[in-house]
């Protein structure tokens, strides 16, 4: 399974990285993203892994992040925020920083393991800065979100994360996101 979510994480970034794919368009002219009947298309790729506490979210999330080791990962850990906040900075600005590396490095990927537990740590000022940082990364921008939920999955009554994960609570993409970026971890 991870293969096959890798694969599709590589694809997703390495068109996002060229980003030309066939539209009918007219010729376009410089600064409108049409040239010669072609245009950039990205869906902001955003994957989100959910699956009762131990049927293996963060081992699935390390194998991807293994997989796709050539493109630079910037976390966004509690454990990691808190840690290099002490050397003056507040969490806030750590976790801007990141956001904002990872847009400078794209193609790059945004990681926010155990992201419920992360979620319920933080304040709501900062659940903001967060959400609106990562909306404001352009959608043509190859900048890929992967997360996963320690125990269960998206909750649909959280309008905070689920303006991050559009699909995973309407069950459709909305603008710009991909309609299919929630993975369901089962028992076998």
């Amino acid at each position: 399974m991870a293969s096959v979510l890798s694969r599709a994480l590589s694809l997703s970034l390495s068109a996002a990285g060229n980003g030309v794919v066939p539209r009918a368009r007219g010729g376009g002219a410089a600064g409108t993203g049409v040239a010669g009947g072609f245009r950039r298309q990205i869906y902001r790729p955003h994957l989100v892994l959910e699956g009762d506490f131990g049927m293996g979210q963060n081992h699935v999330a390390r194998a991807l992040l293994h997989a796709m080791e050539e493109v630079p990962i910037f976390t966004l850990a509690l454990g990691s925020l808190v840690a290099q906040g002490n050397g003056g900075d507040s969490v806030d600005v750590v976790c801007l920083r990141r956001i904002v590396e990872a847009k400078k490095s794209a193609p790059s990927i945004l990681y926010l393991p155990a992201v419920d537990t992360l979620w319920g740590s933080i304040t709501h000022q900062m659940r903001k800065v967060i959400l609106s940082a990562i909306e404001d990364i352009d959608k043509n921008s190859p900048v890929c979100v992967l997360a996963w939920f320690s125990n269960g999955g998206l909750d649909e009554d959280d309008s905070d994360l689920a303006q991050l994960f559009p699909s995973a609570a309407q069950g459709q993409g909305g603008e710009g996101h991909a309609h299919r970026n929630v993975c369901k971890l089962t028992s076998p």
